[in-house]
Order: C-alpha cells, then structure tokens, then sequence
C-alpha cells in the first residue's frame, strides 16, 4: 500500500532533534539525471543526481527496515556547498530549487520512500512504501563499484495530500533516469555510553544547547550551532519561542532531556547524540566547527 502525507514544517523537523544519520563527507560531485517532476501539468526539468549511502543507527531502525539504504537526490539544478536532503529541503522550502528525494534498499532495489522538494506554498509531500508499492516503480537498478544507475517512476499521478484545504497543485508525479556515484557513509570512530556520553563534548554541548533554548537566548544559541545551521533564522523572539515550544514539546526541562542521553556515535568530524525515551528514541546531529563541537543538522 502506498501512504501519502503532507510535509511538516521544515524547522520541526531539522531542529526536534528528528535526524538519526550523520552528516556525509564531501562527495566527488553530481552525477546526471534526466527527467521530469510534474506538478499537475506543469513541469520541473531534473538534471542533477546525487546519490549518499546511510547506515541507519540500530537504535533508529524501524522494525523490518533495511540497515542500508541509499538517499538519492535529483534537483533541477547543482547543489550549492553542503550536499545532503536536509539541505536540498531548506533550499527547496525557501523556492531555490525544485526536485526529488528518493531512499531505496539497493539489495531489495525498491524503492523505500520519497517528498518532494517545493517551495513550502506548493505543498510538499512525502510518501512511503509499505506492502503493494505499484505506485512507484524502480527499474534497470544497479549498484555496482559505488555507482548506482536506474529509473524512477510513477505509474500514475499522485495526490496531493492538503489537510488545510490551501490553493496549490492537486497532483504530482514523476519519471527519471539517474546515474551517480554513491558517498559512503562516515565511519564510526568512537562509541561513548552512560555517564562517558553525559561527560563527553558531545554530551555537554547538547546540553548548552538546550540551555541556550530554554532562557530563550538568541546569542548563546548562535554561539553553540554551526554557521548555517537553521536555528539562526529563529534569533527573533517568536522563533526562540516557537524552537522552545519544539524542543520542549512535552513540557520537559533541560535536566530531564540531558538525563535521556544515552549514547553517543562519534564520526570523526561529526556526531550522533541519543536520547532514551520511555516509548524510543530520539537524536540530535552535531559537527565539529573551528575545533568546537556544535548543533548540526
């Protein structure tokens, strides 16, 4: 069966500490894609193709879920400096470009999920694949000495998922052929636990993060994100309010988020935080920046 659901806001999920895989190493560059997106009947030519292997946290799977996937991202124009779908999200939020994201299970070669990338009045749409996944067809898949090839399709349009009923397009759907080589996932370097997690770098500066949210301080919180992280958008006083809304969602203070800190995945240059909830977990990516460890995305 193919589920169909609206985007969230972009902020939500970049900052609610949402994001289980870390940030990926520079890649060789895009490879090609040739296509098109439609929204209804009006076109998005798609030209570029990148292509970024993840290694899912074994604390973040999903039941059932692959171990590996590939994030396959085809946009109507070159990526600008970071390559990754968050990124191609934000710049898609803000109208600087258009396209796809797909994630596949290149040992099952199906495709996994998918969203559009639109600005936010077009209303973006997510898509997964559970069961009966006719509703988009992967075909020609290969995965060969880090290259991956294939076709990308829709069997027909989809709908547009509009819960607030707002003007915008009532379908969309899609038909690529893409060719890039894979970046491979960082590999792991350290793995801190318990009261060593709490201790670590990492560790406290989650927590001056947190801090920095919850007094509502835009300078601190600057000072603890990397440069183009999307909280600096948020300095004003509503959006440092709506991030402590975010972020404290479930009335819960400093102390008792920074006590759900279990683990930490370090990756040299980068880092994964995890959180023990009662019913799971949770992750906050982080970077280091000028020698500091600092709120990633």
């Amino acid at each position: 069966m193919l589920k169909f659901c609206a985007s969230a806001g972009l902020a939500a999920m970049l900052l609610a500490g949402s994001v289980s895989s870390p940030a990926w190493a520079a890649g060789p560059g895009p490879g090609k894609a040739d296509g098109t997106l439609r929204l209804d009947k009006a076109p998005t030519t798609l030209t570029q193709a990148y292509a970024l292997e993840v290694v899912e946290l074994p604390e973040m799977r999903m039941p059932n879920s692959p171990e590996r996937t590939i994030t396959l991202i085809l946009t109507d124009r070159p990526l600008p400096g970071r390559v990754d779908d968050m990124s191609a999200m934000e710049q898609a939020y803000n109208g600087q470009l258009r396209g796809l994201v797909i994630e596949i299970d290149p040992a099952a070669k199906t495709v996994v999920s998918g969203r559009t990338l639109i600005p936010q009045d077009e209303l973006p749409q997510y898509f997964s694949m559970s069961g009966d996944s006719s509703g988009v067809e992967l075909t020609g898949f290969t995965d060969d000495k880090g290259i991956i090839t294939g076709k990308i399709k829709t069997t027909a349009p989809m709908e547009v998922v509009n819960f607030d009923n707002k003007p915008g397009p009532k379908a969309y759907s899609f038909n690529v052929i893409f060719n890039a080589a894979v970046v491979p996932a960082p590999r792991l370097t350290a793995t801190l636990e318990g009261d060593q997690a709490k201790a670590s770098e990492q560790g406290q500066t989650l927590k001056r993060f947190l801090q920095a949210v919850a007094d509502g301080n835009p300078d601190a919180l600057k000072a603890i994100v990397i440069k183009d992280h999307p909280a600096l958008t948020m300095l004003n006083p509503e959006g440092m309010g709506q991030l402590k809304e975010m972020i404290f969602a479930e009335g819960n203070n400093v102390d008792g988020i920074y006590a759900l800190l279990t683990k930490v995945y370090v990756y040299g240059q980068t880092a994964t935080v995890l959180l023990r909830h009662p019913d799971g977990w949770s992750s906050f990516p982080l970077a280091l920046e000028d020698g500091k460890w600092k709120m990633g995305y």
